[in-house]
């Protein structure tokens, strides 16, 4: 599973428009982080975790991407989900460049460089 880096960097998270708790807009400043390349396939999160907590409403099969995952449940072999800033800030164009997909699937991610991080994080 390729991984991009995403350097560290502050944007403007939130929107005047679209739902109540969208609309709080606030300055948010990132370090670096990893995100993959593309969202985690039922295969990927099998391999790693020994599991497909997926379901079959939202298309099933090895190369479909896993879905019903929380936080708690992607962290494993240092790996956890992006936070929501992260997302967001990928999701911004961040990653564009990069020839990423992120159509709303559960994506890795991967602190980098930096100690104390969160949980699950991995340190490179």
């Amino acid at each position: 599973m390729g991984f991009v880096a995403v350097e560290g960097g502050s944007f403007e998270m939130g929107s005047t428009e679209g739902r109540v708790n969208e609309r709080s807009v606030r300055e948010v400043t990132l370090s670096g982080f990893e995100m993959a390349k593309t969202p985690v396939t039922q295969a990927q999160w099998e391999a790693v975790m020994g599991t497909n907590p997926s379901v079959s409403d939202r298309g099933m099969g090895p190369s479909h991407p896993v879905n019903r995952v929380s936080w708690y449940d992607a962290i494993a072999n240092g790996y956890r989900l992006p936070t929501e800033a992260e997302w967001e800030y990928a999701a911004r164009g961040a990653m564009r460049a990069e020839g990423t997909s992120m159509r709303g699937a559960t994506m890795w991610g991967r602190l980098r460089g930096t100690a104390g991080t969160a949980i699950g994080a991995r340190i490179r």
